[in-house]
């Protein structure tokens, strides 16, 4: 939305599918987009704890601090408040100035179904050609439009005084029967009707005298709205990202970047009124997204200042890495990060990031909300 469904074109190009098809796409060219004002903005109201969590760089025993947002993004947003998100500068009817559609068809002669069987649809070889081919879209129109009417229907034309020369009817599974009388013509074969609707349709096609693959449907549609209004985009914005609110994660830490150092790990004590099994004290290993983005690119997926070259990352028993005492454990909503829970007299190891090896001897805590580590390298 920020940039005008300028996207268009790319997003609904040509593509390989994950079966290897190559789908030709349909949207061809968009152009003049009329979405956002030049005054456009977006306000969010956030509810957090700013400061940045203390952690440690090992390589060189230096306090570093970590942005706290990351951990704190399933809370942070009051999605209940109504005016949590405001979204200005949208115009009232969202439109595209000049829209080309391009279908393309099958390379061979699709041939209608005679048979009733398979259900629902015949034995025509429409529907077994690709869903975005001119044949298999013509088909599936006039089979909606078909269903669409009161059926059973039958029509009668006549002639003189009421002679009836040709009886045309649908039964309500869209089959239809042709009969003719007193020498009137010879009628089609019994079909569905949509089988017999995109047969024609293929006939139009070519009347020009263009060999089968080669025609291609392409029409331009100007002023085309969008098909919301703004205040049901903003909805749509807002149950968005109300339903992934870690989409504003690296947004929201662009606009408070508090990340000194290049911190390993960090302390975070857990929230008192959380559940039993997740209060206390916990050591945080350092996430890819707890790296910051570079200071002169601005863009959230722009390059970050250092790689994320942890050999092994998280906490261990013992100084080979081999016995684990992390998890992703779920604590006050954060599954992001590995973590372990540490009480005074415990010692884990942990590797840098240049895999230097130390031990971590959990010592007396001085305060509630702070604890003390010894640091030691070992390899």
């Amino acid at each position: 939305m920020v940039d005008e469904f300028s996207g268009l074109v790319s997003k609904f190009g040509p593509v390989t599918l994950p079966d290897g098809t190559q789908h030709p796409g349909f949207i061809e060219e968009a152009s003049g987009f009329t979405v956002i004002e030049d005054q456009f903005g977006m306000t969010v109201k956030v509810n957090l704890n700013a400061l940045p969590y203390k952690g440690l760089d090992l390589t060189d025993a230096s306090v570093a601090s970590v942005n706290s947002i990351n951990t704190q993004i399933e809370q942070i947003f009051d999605t209940s408040d109504p005016d949590w998100l405001r979204v200005d500068g949208l115009v009232p009817e969202p439109a595209i100035s000049k829209l080309t559609v391009r279908v393309t068809e099958n390379p061979e002669r699709i041939l209608p179904g005679r048979n009733r069987a398979p259900l629902p649809y015949g034995d025509g070889a429409a529907w077994t050609i690709p869903p975005w081919q001119f044949e298999r879209l013509v088909g599936e129109m006039a089979r909606a439009e078909t269903l669409s009417r009161p059926l059973p229907n039958c029509v009668e034309y006549t002639v003189c005084q009421g002679t009836v020369v040709f009886r045309g009817c649908v039964d309500e599974t869209g089959w239809t029967t042709f009969e003719t009388f007193n020498n009137a013509g010879n009628p089609p074969p019994d079909m569905y009707l949509w089988d017999l609707q995109h047969d024609m349709a293929q006939v139009r096609l070519h009347d020009g005298g263009l060999a089968e693959g080669e025609a291609a449907v392409a029409f331009t549609l100007n002023d085309v709205l969008v098909g919301i209004g703004a205040d049901e985009m903003v909805e749509r914005i807002k149950q968005n990202f109300a339903s992934n609110p870690r989409a504003l994660s690296e947004l929201a830490s662009l606009t408070n970047e508090t990340t000194v150092g290049a911190a390993d790990f960090f302390y975070y004590r857990a929230r008192a009124d959380g559940p039993a099994e997740t209060q206390g004290d916990w050591l945080y290993f350092i996430a890819p997204s707890d790296i910051p983005r570079q200071a002169d690119d601005a863009a959230v997926d722009g390059p970050r200042v250092r790689p994320y070259s942890y050999p092994a990352p998280g906490f261990f028993a013992d100084e080979a890495l081999s016995e684990p005492l992390h998890a992703n454990t779920a604590v006050d909503g954060d599954v992001e990060h590995l973590k372990a829970r540490i009480e005074p007299g415990q010692a884990l190891f942990i590797a840098d990031d240049v895999g230097q090896v130390y031990r971590l001897d959990v010592r007396a805590k001085p305060s509630r909300a702070r604890v003390a580590l010894g640091v030691t390298r070992v390899r």
